[in-house]
């Protein structure tokens, strides 16, 4: 089981995922409508981790996944960076700059959606309680440190070019930026309502909140997925916020589903 989850990971961050397609969200969209990223094999993957990975195996497993989100977040995120220095020191068309920044921001999301599968169903019912304890510590020193970190930088990223695109000087296109955010929701609400990992559920700090929320309401063109998981946060705070503060976002959420053609 081990030895599939680790040759998952490695084929998804190779050099090129989709040779025949040069265009990032073209590539974004066929990888997560492959059979590897359908729910049917994500499902079946999640069962046989939870009933026959052994403790070893998971020990080495979680440590895996740990560093191919940490290194694709490295990559996509100096991607997107790099992409950024050169618009501005050598005013470049931005669609010759997309494809390398996009292509690593596929990358990341591919790995964190099947990160949040193997994560999620760790078979913490099976481990001996030293081992347990260890995992536990890992899994909450992720989120904490990595997870919440990476959140609040794609916020500080996207607050930034949604301002630079505000004062109409220049197209900026965040839909790089976007997508690694989904992800990183994505996972982070994956691990908080995991049945398995028994874990305290975490809220977003303050500021990653606050910021969440300057990001959605004012945005017309937000990433449905990303809308999505925005709205999956939520209710996690719905006893220390009030009604009010979530309507404008849910009024966001409900225009982008009418709008969305099914």
């Amino acid at each position: 089981m081990h030895v599939l989850i680790e040759n998952l990971f490695e084929s998804i961050s190779s050099a090129s995922i989709c040779h025949s397609l040069t265009d990032a969200q073209a590539q974004y969209q066929a990888l997560f409508s492959s059979a590897v990223m359908h729910d049917i094999f994500l499902e079946k993957m999640s069962k046989a981790i939870h009933n026959f990975m052994t403790e070893n195996q998971c020990v080495t497993t979680t440590k895996h996944a740990f560093e191919a989100v940490k290194n694709a977040w490295e990559l996509a995120y100096e991607g997107t960076k790099e992409k950024e220095e050169k618009r501005n020191s050598m005013s470049m068309d931005v669609d010759n700059l997309s494809a390398p920044a996009g292509e690593s921001s596929v990358r990341f999301a591919l790995i964190t959606r099947l990160a949040s599968v193997v994560l999620s169903s760790l078979p913490t019912h099976s481990l001996s309680p030293s081992t347990l304890q260890g995992v536990q510590n890992s899994l909450l020193s992720f989120r904490s440190d990595v997870l919440h970190h990476d959140i609040s930088k794609c916020l500080k990223a996207l607050k930034k070019k949604r301002k630079k695109g505000s004062s109409g000087s220049e197209k900026v296109d965040v839909w790089a930026i976007e997508i690694m955010l989904s992800a990183l929701l994505r996972i982070l609400y994956a691990m908080n309502v995991s049945r398995n990992l028994t874990m305290p559920t975490t809220e977003l700090v303050e500021k990653n909140h606050a910021r969440l929320i300057e990001v959605i309401i004012p945005s017309e063109d937000l990433l449905p997925e990303l809308m999505l998981e925005v709205v999956c946060m939520f209710p996690i705070r719905s006893n220390s916020i009030s009604t009010g503060f979530h309507e404008p976002t849910f009024d966001n959420f409900f225009l982008v589903v009418s709008d969305t053609p099914f």
